[in-house]
């Protein structure tokens, strides 16, 4: 990890298990790149050969996956939930535009 302006900085690989996530782990890998986690957003929604195929990666990389999953609710109830916006959001807007002088 390096430091700047005495905040950490951590290099996280995006793996999605498709052919450009997969190419970029390898190259970073082979170039020696540093990658603090590799991490993987799992929907609940993949094809169980997905899975298979992390734990493959996984081992042929010397290195875990983190999967990152909702403790509660399933990708599906999220994508759907009806989006609940702030009561006070029409009267910020009102408040913030204000009219020009003529």
């Amino acid at each position: 990890m390096q430091r700047k302006d005495d905040q950490t900085i951590k290099h996280i690989v995006s793996f999605s298990g498709g052919k450009d996530s997969m190419a970029t782990l390898l190259i970073m890998l082979d170039k020696g790149m540093p990658i603090d986690d590799i991490i993987f957003a799992d929907t609940g929604l993949e094809f169980p050969v997905v899975y298979d195929y992390l734990e493959k990666v996984e081992e042929y990389i010397g290195r875990k996956i983190t999967r990152l999953k909702h403790p509660t609710e399933t990708f599906e109830s999220l994508f759907y939930k009806k989006k609940i916006r702030g009561v006070y959001r029409r009267n910020l807007w009102f408040s913030t535009c204000k009219r020009m002088p003529s």
